[in-house]
């Protein structure tokens, strides 16, 4: 014998069995996002890193400069280096506006120098590295 259930119940019934596996699985899904997004303090690590791969780069420039390697790609080094000064800047809005403005302005005021040929480019590259790091707080 079977057993009758209205239309009216069955309907209610799937229903609400659909919105429980979709907040069930809403709920998981957000759990999981969670879990594996990256920390604010991933973020950080990840950008000082990258600021302390940039000054070391920037900090073989000098070494070349003071052996008296001359100006070999110094320029193509520091337009490198603004690229991924500005990429950095981007990975990390907790840095003000004006202190991206004033290295970027340092790097450029570097390139348009092109001073590679004089005594104390090395310094100045040096100073640059200094100024990357302490920036990102490397």
């Amino acid at each position: 014998m079977a057993i009758y259930v209205p239309a009216g119940r069955r309907r209610r019934s799937l229903l609400l069995s659909s919105a429980a596996v979709l907040l069930v699985g809403l709920l998981a899904g957000f759990g999981l996002g969670r879990a594996t997004a990256p920390t604010v303090d991933d973020r950080v690590r990840s950008v000082r890193t990258e600021a302390r791969e940039i000054a070391a780069g920037l900090r073989v420039i000098s070494l070349h400069e003071q052996a008296g390697a001359g100006d070999v790609g110094a320029r193509l080094v520091l337009q490198r280096t603004r690229t991924q000064v500005a990429k950095a800047f981007g990975r990390a809005p907790w840095q003000p506006a004006s202190a991206r403005t004033a290295l970027l302005h340092d790097v450029d005021a570097l390139i348009a120098a092109d001073q590679a040929k004089s005594p104390d480019f090395a310094t100045k590259i040096d100073a640059l590295a200094d100024e990357i790091t302490t920036t990102f707080g490397a």
